[in-house]
């Protein structure tokens, strides 16, 4: 059996210019991804995102009317019991 025996590296020197140029390409890769990334999501969300607005706006309405009804029930309430109160 033949045993695994580390190999000698090499040494790699890279000057501080380098490395500022390679962390700037990484940076642009990871923003080009990003915007990839929130593209891919936006597309996949816009058919439920259009529904929920609509779906918002039928609840929206459907709660202030009831709001209102229930404005108006109190109000009668109120005045049977001052009517009651008056009597």
């Amino acid at each position: 059996m033949a045993m695994n025996t580390p190999q000698p590296q090499k040494e790699i020197t890279l000057s501080l210019e380098e490395i500022a140029l390679q962390k700037a390409l990484v940076k642009k890769e990871i923003a080009d991804q990003k915007k990839r990334v929130s593209a891919a999501a936006r597309r996949v969300t816009a058919p439920f995102v259009q529904k929920s607005e609509r779906i918002g706006f039928f609840s929206r309405t459907l709660g202030t009317g009831i709001t209102i009804m229930q404005g108006v029930f109190f109000g009668i309430k109120m005045l049977r019991k001052i009517r009651a109160f008056l009597k």
